[in-house]
């Protein structure tokens, strides 16, 4: 397979056809005024792939992604991501709590709760506001949500000082590829995708489509 081209964009670059984003306000974070729900939705499950940590604390969504994965075949329809509460610490109650979240936005949007992936990043040994988060659901999956990887980027940050989103488009000799990523520089969501403390981790979008 050669590459016959190649172009970086490294400000808001545009989401793959079938792929939406969108960003709600849900009352998680201190700051009530952030975004800090975000989700990234196909219009079909599409394959995924998941790299997760070694350490030994682990948030309650690294055991669910991990069985919604192997549920699904690695299929996935949807991830949601919430800043400003990692639901880490917070015992069998967290993965029940991580569970509900992801089965509604399962209903939503017609699919099966395994092909939902639902993170969380932010404070440590604190329960989910889980009725905050389930009603901005309607608004994330509906035409009132803020749209945009841009948007989305803003929903996941904790400590960054700004959104990171990275696009990658190369075409291939029979069809074009396209790649986003979001960063979030924080040591919980660094952990989650089993990178070093404190560099980024990323979570990414792919798309591809005939030339």
């Amino acid at each position: 397979m050669s590459f016959q081209s190649t172009s970086l964009q490294s400000t808001t670059p545009s989401l793959p056809q079938g792929i939406v984003a969108s960003a709600a306000q849900a009352g998680i974070r201190a700051r009530k005024s952030c975004l800090d729900l975000g989700l990234l939705l196909s219009d079909e499950a599409r394959p995924a792939a998941a790299l997760f940590t070694q350490n030994l604390l682990l948030g309650a969504h690294v055991p669910v992604c991990r069985e919604h994965l192997q549920k699904s075949g690695g299929m996935v329809r949807a991830v949601l991501v919430n800043s400003g509460n990692a639901n880490c610490s917070t015992g069998v109650q967290g993965l029940i709590d991580n569970r509900r979240i992801a089965s509604a936005l399962a209903e939503l949007i017609g699919c099966p709760p395994h092909e939902v992936l639902y993170l969380s990043t932010g404070v440590i040994g604190a329960r989910l506001p889980v009725e905050k988060i389930l009603g901005a659901l309607p608004e994330l999956v509906g035409a009132d949500g803020q749209r945009g990887i841009g948007a989305f980027a803003q929903a996941i940050l904790t400590t960054d000082m700004v959104p990171k989103t990275a696009g990658l488009e190369s075409a291939l000799a029979t069809m074009s590829v396209v790649m986003i990523a979001c960063a979030a520089s924080n040591q919980l969501s660094a952990r989650m995708f089993a990178t070093q403390p404190g560099r980024p981790a990323a979570i990414l979008s792919t798309g591809s489509g005939s030339m």
